[in-house]
């Protein structure tokens, strides 16, 4: 099977519908051969796969809330990171002269991290680390430190049930 994105992230709930029910039609079709034609069963597999997306999306910053003292430990914040975060309006600037105060990095990172309180905040946290060369802790906190299964592999067998 091609590789499908199942990272569907967006907080207009009509677009995600949408997105969910075509990334919803690409599996169904591509894993049985068959593209149902069966409007209430494609609904269904279309809010399976928006509940998934939307248990993916909380869970990025339940991962952040989880992994939070290791990460203080390994973010580095004062290499682009804060400006990035300011940019995408993760940060007031308020709040990062409140960040940018503390007086080491271990605690540059707790105020940060602290600061993160929506999905929205926390997908543009992780856009920036990706920007700053963080890839690794991008990476650790999508897997929750490797204990992360993939929206797509949940899903799929609910799919191929309908």
């Amino acid at each position: 099977m091609e590789a499908v994105s199942a990272e569907v992230v967006s907080t207009d709930i009509e677009s995600t519908v949408a997105s969910a029910n075509v990334v919803a039609n690409v599996v169904v079709a591509e894993s049985t051969g068959v593209v149902s034609t069966d409007i209430e069963s494609t609904v269904t597999a279309a809010n399976v796969m928006v509940q998934a997306v939307s248990a993916e999306v909380a869970s990025i910053f339940a991962n952040i809330v989880n992994l939070k003292s290791g990460l203080s430990d390994m973010i580095e914040p004062d290499f682009g990171l804060l400006d990035y975060l300011l940019r995408l309006e993760v940060l007031t600037h308020r709040q990062l002269a409140v960040v940018r105060s503390r007086p080491t990095v271990y605690e540059r990172n707790d105020a940060i991290l602290d600061l993160l309180v929506s999905e929205g905040q926390c997908n543009r946290f992780l856009f920036a680390l990706q920007q700053t060369g963080q890839q690794h802790i991008f990476s650790l906190i999508k897997a929750n430190g490797g204990q992360k299964s993939t929206c797509l592999s949940l899903v799929l067998p609910l799919l191929l049930l309908v």
